[in-house]
């Protein structure tokens, strides 16, 4: 009985453990997404598509934006998007610094908000300042709009209470992606296995895994998903900070 209950209390520390580590993780990429996002709006804001006009003239002055003399309702848009993407950038860092309630502030809505109002500024500020035909224009609000479209399922799903059904297959998918990442651990085990491991006895070849075996194997795996989503997560900001 006492041997049942300290697993079960090593259990729940391992898992409160995990779930700080997450938060941790999450609160930190966050904060990363936000100080590029404001160094690039900021650098936008100050340096606008287009350039300045070097000289003075009847209808500019030395130093005005070119592209407000041109294009001034695509001037205003840009500098309206790029503007609300910095201020939303800059509220997510102070929530992310902030020492009051950072597990809650990471899994808080107003900080989806702000990170949804923070991406769709930094979209619809690079389609204002980067289309110049009509074709391209289109091409670029289209994947701009399906872009918006997965981030505010994303963030209604997390708000819209499940129907039952829907849960039931969330868990089903679960479980099967559990499956899939033992059957992965197991043959990438035995390819990589010893030649000392291969002349183990049969019976031990024959045992079953234990719970915590397997429950060792997922949370390794789990492990390297989530090292893999960093590394993708960083050079998709990478991407974004160069392209923008």
């Amino acid at each position: 009985m006492f041997g049942r209950n300290k697993s079960t209390t090593e259990e729940s520390i391992a898992y409160i453990k995990e779930k700080e580590d997450e938060m941790e993780q999450k609160r930190s990429l966050l904060l990363v997404l936000a100080t590029l996002s404001t160094t690039v709006t900021y650098a936008a804001g100050l340096n606008p598509p287009g350039g300045f006009w070097p000289d003075s003239s009847a209808s500019h002055l030395a130093g005005d934006p070119a592209l407000r003399d041109y294009y001034p309702r695509r001037f205003k848009a840009f500098m309206a998007c790029n503007d609300t993407a910095f201020a939303g950038s800059l509220f997510i860092i102070v929530m992310l610094l902030s020492n009051t309630a950072a597990d809650h502030v990471v899994e808080s809505n107003a900080l989806r908000l702000c990170v949804l109002i923070s991406l769709f500024g930094l979209m619809a500020a690079y389609a204002a300042g980067s289309c110049r035909e009509v074709h391209t224009s289109i091409y670029v609000f289209t994947l701009v709009g399906a872009v918006l479209l997965y981030l505010i399922i994303q963030w209604i799903a997390t708000i819209v209470p499940r129907p039952e059904f829907v849960s039931k297959c969330i868990k089903w998918a679960k479980a099967e992606k559990n499956k899939l990442i033992l059957k992965l651990k197991s043959f990438l085990t035995d390819n990589t296995s010893t030649s000392s491991e291969q002349e183990m006895p049969l019976a031990l070849d024959q045992q079953q895994p234990s719970d915590h075996d397997i429950t060792s194997t997922v949370s390794d795996v789990k492990d390297d998903i989530r090292k893999l989503r960093t590394y993708l997560l960083l050079l998709g900001i990478l991407a974004a900070t160069i392209t923008y």
